[in-house]
């Protein structure tokens, strides 16, 4: 790890004094708030803070960030603390550079200042030195590989022994701070409240800037919350929006503001080991904080083990001095999880107590990298973005860990973020899972497949299909550069949730094992979680193509069909059906969640929540060997930075500290980390209140049997409070030989049975003990596997593509895919070989004929398919929807693959049309005096006003919808119809976020017509170019991914106060041809062109008196073929005329020779229509009904040939009109521009 080391040269009398000014936050334990945000759907409640804290009255100003340059940044800013852009000015030079803040913006709150720099300057305030204080800062790598300064850990509030500690305040004590009452509930600020000082004290906390917080957030990033002077949304008032914001960089709308700690601050961590114990000779020590004069304090101190029972407690009254004091505190002596409870008898604390997480683990649990147990580590995202630690590989050999599940890029040829090679040296088996992005949707699919041809034909070569290819490619090299390293590779992360097919995913599988093998025939191929989507996978063949299986199991040992007992059995009766029954199953994901609630489980506190995490893992562990996995692997190590229930799944908590589910692993990995299943013990029952008894082999031959009393939250009786649920111990009685056995709790703690007359009565309750010794327990079979009937696999298997992005394992239940009425819509077709040699067919896609119309014609009528063996085909085929059809109305289709006369394989959809549904759930709107109702039964959102209110209105998803991955993404146009009524609109702006958050907005100064839908018309594409409208607060670059923000309409002064603008769901369409700028003009007396109300129209103008004809001419003459393979079929042009009636329509090109080719096409004239006129391009090389003239007169073509335009001959009049005009399409199909026949189908 490379340190920054940042000396500063003390102020003269530095002292707390030249601290901001901080305000005291008491209420020690008052309940917080839920705040939706982002895309956490059920957070924990925010604001709640159980401890004393300080917090600055207002943001760090310019002048106190100044006295930290002068103090820092003197000699020279290797890590610009300084920013040219602050409301500071720098004077003098390099060695003696001065700061002093701009005249008149003293007190305003500094800008420009990056978290890490924040961070420093927390650090200075508390030691005098930017590097030494609650952070360490360090360059460190990100996950893209690019290395920037980064705050490594968290803020460490226990080991500086100053008697001050300043930090950032994070979300929960900003909150509280800014908005808490004093009486259990939370302030609404609004644009007239917002500058009112809270009940603390505090100031500028939604007005000012927007203020870095100490935590991390969704997925680890660093935020802002808070509001700037400018916003004055309720969101940004009320911190229900956050701002993302790499830590190293400042912005003009970010600053921050110091927390501190209280007068008495308690340290939550009793060593450097982040309070697990190992050593008998490493003591615990408790650190207390004080920055009064010398006194005595009371506290009481007591210690819990895992099911809250007291070890000891006692009161002490240490001698507190200024600064740290340490008190030694009394380890037990048996290993386990314990909890050390300090109550001060201090005012500021309300009562409540500092609880401290601690494992006492002295008994070695070592399995090297071939035993049972494991975790998902994400080692890459904790050390590259969670928290930039060094991953600790001793911890997780300390814990009985031998498998380390991480993810890992097809870029990561090298090991040099997945950790692979140091998995492996510090004793350990890697277990990679390879990435799913580029196969777990069709686009990605078909991205990689057009963009990677070559790939295409190289691996045509080995059998695998064009849409696999590529990916074929990423797992040969990736599995190529680790064949000394890792043997177990899991092919994808819960395949089941994406966004294909399940027989999809078994081709991928088979395309993974065919280049896997090639790179590594002795690795392990390992099919990923397969736990709901298994049947469609093996009956696409795909149980063949795997070494393994992975299953994620998130349920109790119970055996209904979400429980242990209830998958495995249900995986293990289908891998006999399809001839596997001996393939190893791995649990490479477990635990116990019903996803239903905050947290993991409906309980009321998180308390619960840990304390029944560790009942439960014995039960997963042992539970899952019993019934067949060959390795379990719960999930997860530690929790991840969320605050909400994702955060809740690790054995340590965020900040690495062990809760109770560590030891209770640690307990079962150090019994049965090696162990074999040796069967059920007699009795053995999965009913609640009965008794579940496993048993077991270790390495050294000794009998191992586990035993629990099955509790009630397995079977949804959450309502009981946890440790009512817990009961009284009842005797177990099992055959043993010898004097004693030994006995360990839940917790590894262990302790001696005496064996009487040859049997040891051993107490069971719900918490799992486990007895090891010379066993003799009477076993009793269990059925392991449902009974399913034998795979007899087809030649093979169709499949049409769903409609939707829906997950895979709801795909398994078949869809109704929603087309509209009157268009040509696209529906592609799969067909899977499911045979080891190479099949050719037809495929046809036909709608089921019916009495009331023709067939419908269905292009192409038949596509020819050759398929590899083992491999698939794909065909996309037109379908005519009838344009009469009502919303709702039903059609089946059938796709038949004939391989011979009689022999056809099938597969029948329902397709529906449907109207669009705009949820009203989805949309806000933050602008004053606006307000958003849903119309037409759910399928648009009407906009209306209030008098006061503001001059636009804004609608905005809740949560920014992903729209772009990258540039090639916003290849697109965004349309929206709109019915403005007495709204008089101006201007309609499409807004979007990139990752950093910043906005860019595009604008269309347009008055759509009142009382009249209009389709608005964006191209995405222009947040790439000039012009386009960027918020402040970023560099003006996009950072991809991007997401769709919403919409602003602005109205004008006049509009109507019962006026409304109705909306409909907006969509993407393809991309209008536009005009190229400047490569177009007008000829003709008494003409002109102009720009339309965009991109894709130009507009000539006839003058009264113009001639009879205007050529609309290109200036550039563009290559219309070069040669006659390249001469294009159509050309398509379509036009408005206003006050203005044309009767012909002539497109024109010139050979190389100089001769002019003319189709002139008349038509009957109309004004107010647009008209479109398709030419047949191939009347030209065949001469047939031209005008040709010019050049050397021969009538033949000579290549090349350039476009000069087209000719539009006007009625003659003497009025001004005009004529709007799109650009020409060449060779554009016919389908896109006319819909279905109006057949009628079955209601």
């Amino acid at each position: 790890m490379k340190h920054t080391l940042l000396l500063c040269g003390l102020l003269a009398g530095f002292s707390l004094a030249a601290a901001p000014e901080l305000v005291m936050v008491g209420d020690a334990g008052n309940p917080g708030k839920k705040v939706y945000f982002h895309e956490v759907p059920n957070p924990y409640p925010r604001g709640g803070v159980a401890y004393p804290y300080r917090i600055g009255r207002s943001e760090v100003s310019n002048a106190e960030y100044a006295e930290f340059l002068n103090a820092c940044a003197a000699e020279s800013d290797p890590h610009r603390l300084f920013d040219e852009r602050m409301k500071i000015v720098r004077s003098g030079g390099e060695g003696a550079w001065k700061y002093a803040p701009a005249p008149g913006r003293e007190e305003d709150g500094v800008n420009f200042v990056s978290r890490v720099n924040a961070a420093r300057y927390c650090n200075w305030l508390t030691t005098g030195d930017a590097a030494q204080g609650a952070y360490t800062i360090a360059e460190k790598p990100r996950e893209n590989g690019r290395t920037f300064e980064a705050i490594v850990g968290y803020r460490d509030l226990t080991f500086p022994d100053a008697a001050r500690v300043y930090v950032l305040p994070d979300m929960h004590e900003f909150f509280k701070a800014g908005w808490y009452d004093g009486d259990g509930k939370f302030r609404e600020l609004n644009a007239e409240t917002r500058s009112e000082p809270s009940r603390y004290g505090i100031v500028k906390h939604a007005s000012g800037l927007r203020e870095h917080m100490e935590n991390k957030f969704y997925a680890g990033a660093p935020f802002v919350l808070g509001a700037d002077d400018k916003a004055t949304d309720a969101a940004s008032l009320n911190t229900a929006r956050l701002w993302q914001q790499p830590e190293y960089e400042g912005r003009e709308t970010a600053g921050f503001r110091v927390a501190a700690t209280a007068p008495l601050q308690i340290g939550d961590r009793l060593n450097r080991r982040n309070n697990f114990f190992f050593d008998d000779a490493e003591p615990a020590k408790l650190r207390i904080r004080s920055d009064a004069p010398a006194h005595k304090s009371v506290f009481r101190l007591e210690l819990r083990d895992f099911a809250n029972r007291p070890v000891w407690n006692k009161q002490v009254e240490p001698q507190l001095k200024p600064g740290v004091t340490e008190l030694p505190i009394e380890l037990p002596a048996a290993d386990g999880y314990y909890e050390l409870r300090v109550t001060p008898e201090d005012a500021s604390f309300n009562g409540g107590s500092v609880v401290i997480p601690l494992a006492v683990m002295r008994d070695a649990a070592d399995n090297g990298a071939e035993g049972n147990f494991g975790f998902t580590c994400h080692i890459t995202r904790r050390e590259r973005r969670y928290s930039f630690e060094e991953f600790d590989f001793d911890l997780l050999r300390r814990l009985g860990v031998s498998n380390v599940r991480v993810d890992v890029g097809y870029n990561d040829i090298g090991g040099s973020q997945s950790v692979l090679r140091r998995i492996r040296a510090a004793g350990l088996n890697p277990l990679a899972i390879i990435t799913g992005s580029g196969v777990s949707d069709y686009d990605g699919l078909a991205k990689n497949r057009a963009g990677h041809p070559e790939l295409v034909r190289k691996w045509a070569a080995h059998g695998i299909p064009a849409d696999y290819a590529w990916y074929a490619e990423q797992v040969y090299n990736l599995i190529s550069a680790h064949k000394d390293v890792v043997r177990d590779w899991e092919f994808g992360n819960e395949p089941t949730y994406w966004k294909v097919l399940p027989e999809d995913y078994a081709q991928m599988l088979k395309a993974g094992y065919k280049a896997a093998k090639l790179a590594d025939p002795d690795c392990n191929v390992m099919a990923g979680d397969l736990n709901a989507i298994h049947a469609p996978v093996f009956r696409t063949g795909g149980a063949a193509f795997c070494d393994s299986i992975a299953s994620h199991i998130y349920g109790f040992y119970v055996p209904m069909f979400w429980g242990i007992a209830g998958k495995m059995r249900e995986m293990n009766g289908w891998k006999n059906a399809a001839g596997i029954p001996e393939k190893p199953v791995w649990l490479t994901e477990i635990g116990g969640c019903t996803y239903s609630s905050m947290h993991m489980i409906p309980v009321r506190t998180l308390d619960e929540v840990r304390r029944y995490q560790a009942i439960h893992q014995p039960k997963v562990m042992a539970g899952g060997l019993a019934f067949g996995a060959a390795k379990v692997i719960p999930y997860n190590f530690r929790d991840v930075p969320v605050d909400s229930l994702e955060e809740e799944f690790g054995m340590l908590d965020r900040y690495g500290r062990p809760k109770p589910g560590a030891a209770s692993f640690r307990a079962t990995a150090k019994l049965l980390g090696k162990a074999k299943f040796s069967g059920f013990v007699k009795g053995h029952s999965l009913k609640s209140g009965e008794i579940a008894g496993l048993a077991f082999r270790d390495a050294e031959g000794r009998d191992v049997v586990t035993l629990w009393r099955n509790d009630p939250y397995g079977y949804d009786q959450f309502k009981i409070p946890f440790f009512d649920m817990v009961r009284a111990p009842q005797p177990v009685a099992l055959p043993a030989e010898g004097g004693s056995v030994e006995l360990f709790n839940l917790s590894g703690g262990a302790s001696k049975l005496d064996v009487k007359n040859g049997s040891v009565e051993i107490p069971v309750s719900e918490y799992p003990v486990f007895v090891r010794g010379r066993l003799k327990p009477e076993l009793e079979p269990v059925s392991t596997a449902h009974a399913v009937p034998p795979l007899n696999l087809p030649r093979a298997k169709v499949k049409i593509l769903p409609k939707q992005k829906t997950r895979a394992c709801d795909l398994m239940s078949g869809t109704v895919p929603e087309l509209a009425a009157g268009t040509a819509e696209s529906v592609k077709v799969h067909v899977y070989n499911l045979k080891g040699e190479p099949l050719s067919g037809s495929l046809r896609l036909v709608p089921k004929s019916n009495w009331r119309e023709w067939a419908w014609k269905v292009e192409p009528s038949v596509v020819k398919l050759d398929l590899p063996a083992d491999g698939m085909g794909e065909a996309e085929f037109k379908i005519p929807v009838p344009r009469g059809a009502k919303p709702g109305q039903l059609f089946y289709l059938d796709a038949f693959f004939e391989t011979e006369p009689g022999v056809e394989f099938q597969d029948t959809v329902v397709f529906r049309t449907e109207t669009k549904k705009l949820k009203l759930a989805d949309w806000i709107t933050y602008a004053k005096g606006f307000k958003l109702a849903s119309d037409a039964d759910g399928a648009r959102i009407r906009i209306s006003w209030e008098k006061d209110r503001a001059p636009f209105a804004s609608f905005y998803l809740r949560t920014p919808k992903l729209f772009a991955e990258n540039a090639a993404g916003l290849e697109t146009d965004v349309i929206l119809p709109v019915r403005p009524d007495g709204a008089m609109i101006h201007a309609v702006n499409l807004l979007f976020m990139d990752r950093s958050g910043e906005i860019f907005q595009l604008k269309q100064n347009i008055a759509p017509p009142e009382k009249e839908w209009s389709l608005l018309r964006f191209d995405a594409s222009g947040i790439l170019r000039k012009g386009v409208i960027v918020h402040k607060g970023g560099d003006g670059k996009v950072d991809f991914p991007v997401r769709l923000l919403g919409f602003n309409f602005e109205l004008k002064p006049g509009a109507a106060a019962d006026g409304s603008i109705l909306v409909r769901e907006w969509e993407r369409a393809r991309p209008l041809t536009r005009w190229e700028p400047g490569a177009w003009t007008v000829y003709g007396e008494g003409y002109t062109l102009g720009k339309g109300k965009n991109e894709s129209e130009l507009v000539v103008s006839r003058t009264p008196g113009g001639r009879a004809y205007a050529s609309l001419f290109s200036t550039r003459l563009p290559v219309v073929a070069r040669d006659a393979a390249s001469w294009p079929k159509n050309v398509e042009i379509s036009f408005r005329p206003e006050k203005a009636a044309v009767h012909s329509v002539s497109f024109l090109v010139q050979d190389a020779k100089g001769e002019t080719f003319q189709l002139k096409e008349n038509i009957k004239p109309a004004e107010g229509e647009t008209r479109l006129m398709r030419f047949d391009l191939t009347r030209i090389p065949q001469g047939r009904n031209l005008i040709v003239y010019g050049g050397n007169n021969d009538k033949k073509l000579d290549y090349p040939v350039k476009l000069l335009g087209f000719n539009f001959e006007f009625v003659k009049g003497d009025q001004p009109g005009t004529l709007v005009v799109n650009p020409p399409e060449f060779d554009k199909p016919a389908e896109e521009s006319a819909g279905g026949g109006g057949a009628v189908a079955m209601e």
